[in-house]
């Protein structure tokens, strides 16, 4: 399934993301992604984490999550697939965490196996609603 590429992607006519990564180093994850299926509206969101290396694996950063929503191409916009995540929201976490994992669970409430321990922290609302 696709991401929808940035402005800085399309700028440097990068291809579309069709993969996500889980990486790190023995001391901490630096990427790293989570998938859920919201029950309410039936729609599927990825939220992804990513922190720079810094000096080393172990050098704690802010971490910068991004928001993806399964959207669906209706308009059939050139340059998006039928079915694609786009992006809706981003944040960056204030504290530094060596590991995203960490950031995932403290900063937005996902526990280690993925389930939300609080869907309202988890899902800004739509277009300001």
């Amino acid at each position: 399934m696709p991401f929808e590429r940035t402005a800085q992607e399309r700028e440097k006519e990068q291809p579309e993301r069709l993969s996500l990564i889980s990486s790190g180093g023995a001391d901490c994850r630096l990427h790293n992604f989570r998938l859920f299926i919201k029950t309410a509206d039936k729609s599927v969101v990825v939220i992804t984490a990513d922190r720079a290396f810094g000096e080393t694996y172990g050098d704690a950063q802010p971490v910068m999550f991004k928001f993806y929503r399964l959207t669906v191409n209706r308009e059939g916009l050139l340059g998006n697939a039928l079915l694609f995540f786009q992006q809706f929201d981003e944040r960056v976490s204030e504290a530094a965490y060596c590991d995203v994992d960490v950031a995932f669970e403290k900063k937005l409430g996902v526990g280690g196996d993925g389930r939300p321990l609080s869907e309202a922290a988890l899902f800004p609302p739509r277009n300001g609603s």
